[in-house]
């Protein structure tokens, strides 16, 4: 890349090469978290060794709970799950517990058993967990591995297209396809066995269930798309399951949410949502369902009712910067930094303030580097990663939201809303985005270089505007979800009519 970028200039270089070096994909490498105490504890493992800890994990628990589905052995209908973790859609499952037919879950990615909640979600459902690997016939090895021969020799001839590929990967007109190009051939070769493998087991899963209906979070998975490639007319629905609103300079991040690409029928969480796929996208109303939000059923059944302690406690939650959709940058991890310190040293001149932290459980860098940085800043700061949602923000007197991504809705803005905690949320933009929920005043929305000292204060201590506030946000909640604390039984009692 040096030499590409200077093969103009009278420059002279020496370079010095790492042998050792091996630069890791992003799943390359899986981060395990949790909280030991107020300790957040990370490990990081091959995500080979992960599948092989998982699959030793859900062997033993299988084994002992007898969760596995077997097709083999069932010749009733079935609804299919795609990587659902059971511990938030609970309710779901308890309300299908009369369905007449199997419930199955399928989790490629995070195991559907991974933690207590989950494993007691299944042991209280009906549901059972289908080990893809599984269903594939001993006979159909040998096809597999002439597939992946034939596709191999494809690939290779396919990256030979050097002109193709070096106009495709290029930036500021300096291409990059050079770097990629064998780690793309690596991964591809690594990948075949078990991309090709899926493709044989979910058809074979699918010719022997079935298969009333399939519902999925996403598109884009590797499980998600094997299911949805090879369903047939199988119906299939998309359930929302994020905050997420728009304005003209982010509508094109709709595609990311599958908005405009979705196979079936999605299931949003109120009018409002319908109107504006309806409105912007020309969708048919008759493929959309208002059901409400199933994940926060639990959350409108927990709220607390507001106590006046002497004591403040103020939750943080800062939103990591997201490399894979390429908004980090050195400027905005700067200007972050810069909102932490910032945010920090004020409230320290409080007396009464104590500050907790909750980072979003995604994997990225980034939340490493926001743990550094908190720890450099005061270390007696408790930082949590895997702990409830729920209770960590009913901890919490208000809550600030730190959002530096474009998109800025996360959906921490929405669950404290919903748990009728006063929230502040810091934008890093030059203007103040006109979202629903900042004209409606539900969210005290700031810019991050805006006056923090008096921002603080306002949104602390000034009761009146806390209520206000809080009232907005209700109102706001209110009119986005349908089916407060009832969701999960309105969605089964549709997938129960499929």
């Amino acid at each position: 890349m040096i030499k590409t970028i200077i093969k103009n200039q009278d420059i002279e270089i020496k370079i010095f090469e790492n042998s050792k070096a091996k630069e890791l994909l992003f799943w390359d490498t899986i981060t395990i978290k949790f909280n030991l105490g107020k300790i957040p504890i990370k490990l990081n493992i091959s995500n080979n060794n992960y599948l092989k800890i998982k699959t030793l994990f859900e062997k033993i628990l299988g084994f002992v709970y007898g969760f596995w589905y077997n097709p083999n052995n069932s010749k009733k209908k079935s609804l299919v799950f795609l990587e659902f973790n059971p511990e938030f859609f609970s309710n779901i499952f308890k309300y299908l517990k009369n369905y007449d037919g199997d419930i199955i879950l399928v989790n490629q990615r995070r195991s559907a058993v991974w933690g207590r909640s989950s494993l007691d979600a299944i042991r209280k459902s009906k549901c059972k967990i289908l080990k893809i690997d599984n269903i594939r016939n001993n006979s159909e090895r040998e096809k597999i591995n002439l597939l992946v021969n034939e596709f191999s020799k494809k690939i290779d001839k396919l990256f030979t297209n050097s002109i193709f590929f070096n106009d495709f990967f290029t930036i500021d007109e300096i291409s990059f396809w050079e770097l990629i190009k064998e780690t793309l051939r690596e991964k591809y070769s690594q990948k075949l066995f078990s991309y090709i493998s899926m493709i044989f087991n979910v058809k074979n899963f699918f010719d022997n269930s079935d298969v009333k209906c399939i519902v999925h979070l996403n598109q884009v998975g590797e499980t998600e798309k094997s299911f949805l490639e090879f369903k047939n007319n199988i119906p299939s629905i998309l359930l929302e399951h994020g905050f997420v609103e728009r304005i003209e300079k982010t509508k094109r991040l709709d595609n990311l949410a599958n908005y405009t690409s979705f196979n079936d029928k999605i299931a949003v969480w109120g009018e409002s949502k319908k109107n504006y796929l309806i409105n912007e996208y020309g969708i048919d109303d008759k493929k959309i369902i208002v059901t409400g939000s199933p994940k926060h059923d639990n959350y409108f059944l927990s709220r607390l009712k507001k106590k006046n302690n002497k004591e403040i406690t103020l939750l943080i939650a800062p939103n990591p910067i997201s490399d894979i959709c390429g908004f980090s940058s050195t400027d905005i991890k700067l200007r972050f930094k810069k909102i932490l310190i910032n945010i920090l040293s004020v409230i320290k001149e409080f007396d009464n303030v104590k500050i907790i932290v909750k980072l979003h459980p995604i994997q990225l860098k980034h939340n490493h580097e926001i743990q550094l940085i908190i720890k450099e800043l005061d270390n007696t700061i408790p930082v949590y990663l895997w702990t409830s949602v729920i209770n960590t923000i009913n901890q919490a007197d208000a809550v600030i939201v730190i959002s530096p991504d474009i998109p800025g809705t996360t959906t921490m803005l929405l669950e404290s809303m919903i748990l009728g905690k006063p929230t502040m949320n810091v934008f890093f933009d030059k203007q103040i985005p006109e979202f629903n929920h900042v004209k409606e005043n539900a969210v005290f929305t700031v810019l991050d270089d805006d006056d923090f000292r008096n921002n603080l204060k306002k949104f602390l201590f000034n009761k009146k505007f806390q209520d206000d506030l809080i009232d907005n946000a209700d109102n706001f909640v209110m009119g986005s979800i349908s089916n407060s604390t009832n969701a999960s039984e309105k969605f089964a009692s549709i997938l129960k009519s499929i």
